[in-house]
């Protein structure tokens, strides 16, 4: 495996870094050759990277993760999506493993549902909504058919597709995921396993999550888009710990139509059926699909795939991944342009005599709640691609 970096970054606090050689080599296959480039986010596992694929010159997401503990996440979480396989999930390039790093390649996505809302003045219509409601179930639908729970389901892991599929909305990050168990274990109460905002009322009780749970988080997600923010953001605690417990209280407290004043009474309803599941009990999905169905015939729209940010330049709602060419310059003298910057880019973030090399790491998503995301931060850039279409 190949890896030279442009954007030479530290893990974390949490990882320790390590020397690369400029130009180093290692490994045999072609298939794991990577140029990396621009970070586009990271994690408390690690970092994703613009990448290339040496031999093919296709552009990638790349996951690097320093693994802690014996297994490396990453292995799950490609093993999981490989299983997936289908439109609107993260298809798997390559898994590798340098060092002690681990790599996991895929295709390069568009921004985040988190991204475009910032983009679109934190407001969606209702009839954007309403056609985001019904892919985002479908992903689900899918995931628990396959017999996995997600249980970091935020704004942050839904990603639109490039180009003509920017209506093609993609469910991402599997590094929570878990398989479905038949029966809810009971013991001592676990620490919350999710993102504290979004999760379900029994996340927060440390039980054992099932799809009823990946349904309460959507509903909450979905509220968020709907009033532009929930009633237990911005909580005042002395410890993560007392803030998750603030947060709880107030999900359990609040009634769906107290919460949901002000929007649509579909997303009310459709968090009282969440709610309302057992944890063995298998959601009916047409029914909640009817929901929104119904919604959209009432309203008067048509599900077109139309949605909010498809009136944006693409280049407002994408990463771009290099500058525009400049007028008045030849090729040539860009090329040397951009040589020297990426040159000077190299002697800033790394040591004189070294490049950065990676493997791959998972921005699983940390119990740890994210209050803010900057507008434009991409979390996960994965990619969507050609297969045949899920049941």
């Amino acid at each position: 495996m190949t890896v030279e970096a442009t954007d030479a970054s530290r893990i974390s606090r949490a990882h320790r870094a390590m020397p690369w050689k400029r130009g180093q080599t290692t490994g045999q296959q072609d298939d794991l050759k990577f140029k990396l480039g621009k970070r586009l986010g990271h994690g408390s596992f690690g970092q994703v990277f613009l990448a290339r694929d040496v031999q093919t010159g296709e552009d990638l997401a790349v996951k690097v993760e320093h693994p802690v503990g014996k297994h490396s996440s990453l292995s799950f979480e490609a093993r999981v999506l490989k299983r997936l396989c289908a439109p609107g999930f993260p298809r798997v390039h390559s898994l590798g493993k340098e060092g002690c790093y681990h790599l996991l390649a895929m295709e390069l996505l568009g921004p985040s549902l988190e991204s475009i809302f910032n983009k679109c003045g934190r407001k969606f219509g209702l009839k954007t909504l309403l056609m985001l409601a019904e892919q985002m179930v479908r992903r689900l639908e899918y995931v628990h058919s396959k017999g996995y729970v997600h249980r970091d389901i935020k704004p942050e892991n839904f990603l639109i597709g490039r180009g003509e599929r920017r209506n093609v909305v993609h469910l991402i990050d599997f590094g929570l995921a878990k398989r479905l168990e038949p029966e809810p274990r009971f013991g001592s109460r676990r620490s919350l396993i999710g993102t504290a905002r979004y999760a379900s009322i029994c996340a927060h009780e440390g039980v054992e999550q099932g799809c009823k749970d990946d349904l309460e988080a959507l509903a909450y997600v979905l509220i968020y888009f709907a009033l532009g923010e929930l009633p237990w953001q911005g909580l005042q605690a002395e410890s993560k710990e007392e803030k998750h417990e603030k947060i709880m209280e107030l999900k359990r407290q609040l009634p769906a139509e107290e919460l949901c004043k002000g929007c649509h009474d579909i997303f009310a309803r459709f968090l009282q059926y969440a709610q309302g599941l057992k944890f063995q009990e298998r959601p009916d999905y047409n029914f909640v699909y009817s929901l929104f169905s119904e919604a959209m015939i009432t309203e008067g729209y048509q599900n077109d795939a139309q949605f909010d940010w498809l009136a944006l330049p693409e280049k407002n709602v994408s990463y771009s991944k290099q500058d525009p060419p400049q007028k008045g310059r030849s090729k040539s003298r860009r090329k040397s342009d951009e040589k020297g910057r990426a040159h000077s880019q190299m002697k800033r973030q790394v040591t004189p005599g070294q490049s950065a090399k990676t493997l791959c790491t998972s921005t699983k998503a940390s119990s740890r709640e994210r209050e803010t995301v900057k507008p434009g931060f991409l979390p996960s850039l994965f990619g969507c691609f050609s297969a045949p279409k899920q049941g």
